[in-house]
């Protein structure tokens, strides 16, 4: 009985080492970006925004349970009101 032809062996051995090489680079690549993202994380998740009072802009303290929040209003004619809550990334920049 004859075995695998000594091509067909370094064929399948190139494979493996090609395969084994790819599969060690993504796994270095994903461990650089994980190591990248917590490094920079604070600047990913949010962009603190500072309380600018421009005007007709009133900045109030509002008691909670949890604290003490910061509650940017406009005072505006009848008795409609408008709650915006905004999440992490909001920029007020366009609604002042």
């Amino acid at each position: 009985m004859l075995g695998p032809s000594p091509s067909r062996k370094v064929t399948h051995r190139m494979l493996r080492k090609v395969l084994l090489s790819l599969l060690t680079a993504a796994v270095v690549l994903y461990v650089m970006v994980c190591v990248v993202l917590f490094a920079v994380q604070r600047q990913v998740m949010y962009f603190p925004q500072a309380n600018a009072n421009r005007a007709a802009i009133i900045p109030m303290s509002l008691e909670t349970p949890a604290g003490t929040m910061i509650v940017l209003t406009r005072p505006c004619p009848g008795q409609d009101a408008v709650l915006y809550f905004g999440g992490n990334l909001t920029k007020f920049n366009s609604f002042a």
